[in-house]
């Protein structure tokens, strides 16, 4: 009778153990729901804004220096001009050198 008695109270145990950390999870998942909703999830207008800015940077002309004729131009555009200029250099490397040799001078 002795071993049924220990058999079931060590059932017990275990299943205490069991509930145990089943609820100490849904505490967890639950704590961490609610630190998203309050802390995580809401937007910062300051934060939009920037990420706005950056955008219309990025993507649209802008006139930088009237005087010396200086634009900002959308990065696509940028890249297929720089790689138009990086196939011509490939095809005559002594130009590309003249050419960085004189704009530096023209500053």
């Amino acid at each position: 009778m002795s071993r049924s008695s220990d058999s079931s109270q060590f059932g017990v145990i275990v299943l205490i153990v069991v509930c145990s950390f089943i609820i100490e999870q849904y505490f967890l998942i639950s704590r961490e729901r609610d630190y998203y909703e309050m802390v995580l999830k809401p937007e910062n207008p300051q934060l939009n804004e920037l990420h706005l800015s950056e955008e219309q940077r990025l993507h649209n002309y802008q006139l930088i220096d009237t005087a010396k004729g200086i634009w900002r131009i959308p990065i696509d555009s940028a890249i297929k001009l720089e790689a138009v200029e990086a196939k011509q250099d490939q095809s005559n490397p002594q130009s590309s050198v003249t050419q960085a040799i004189s704009r530096e001078k023209s500053r």
